[in-house]
């Protein structure tokens, strides 16, 4: 995963966002999937829950692992928040 990303399953999103996401930085979500369903899922989710400045990763996992991008091993594969 994207080192700094917090790991939030879209069935849980709902629930932890409010209180583990923060609404005044930039939200980006993304997966692994390639045609970026869940990761698109999610930051509708988000902008539902009134976060305003939310993004999904284009390209996803892969195309920031190919950008030479930091990552961090060990980490469930499913969709991830990461802000900044």
């Amino acid at each position: 995963h994207i080192s700094g990303a917090r790991s939030i399953p879209t069935s849980e999103l709902a629930k932890r966002a409010r209180r583990e996401l923060p609404k005044n930085r930039l939200i980006v979500t993304y997966c692994s999937c390639p045609a970026e369903h869940t990761s698109a899922r999610a930051a509708s989710e988000l902008k539902r829950l009134g976060f305003k400045d939310v993004a999904a990763l284009r390209g996803g996992y892969e195309a920031w692992k190919q950008a030479g991008m930091p990552t961090k091993e060990g980490m469930e594969d499913r969709a991830s928040i990461s802000h900044r």
